[in-house]
């Protein structure tokens, strides 16, 4: 079993959550989504799931869902967490699709990583 587990996002997560936001993987391009986007996306209450070791968020994910179709607008994981399956896209689109069963709406049909080249969800994803 991992050390970790997936659960929603609470309100009182922001904080933590903002902290990995600003803080994305190395890479040669920018966010497709600003801090700002995913922090209105959070508060309108999106998709968004963390990982938790114990207490501690060490991952986040974020999506926008419209109609049939949802977009994950970033993965942050905490560097000592990343390549530890956290970021899979089979977890978030489990995790949006959950969301979508529970307020009775119908499945997304496409889900799309919005990631840009070198950051955390898009590794394995051409």
């Amino acid at each position: 079993m991992a050390p970790w587990r997936v659960r929603d996002f609470h309100a009182d997560d922001l904080d933590a959550a903002v902290r990995l936001w600003d803080n994305p993987a190395a890479s040669s391009e920018a966010p497709a989504f600003s801090l700002s986007d995913l922090i209105a996306a959070v508060r309108t209450h999106e998709p968004a799931v963390v990982a938790v070791v114990g207490e501690d968020l060490v991952g986040v994910a974020v999506a926008a869902v419209g109609g049939d179709r949802a977009w994950v607008m970033r993965i942050s994981l905490a560097a000592a967490w990343r390549h530890r399956g956290i970021g899979g896209m089979a977890r978030e689109k489990e995790l949006i699709e959950r969301r979508r069963v529970r307020e009775r709406r119908r499945p997304v049909r496409l889900l799309v990583c919005a990631v840009s080249a070198g950051q955390t969800g898009q590794e394995g994803h051409p």
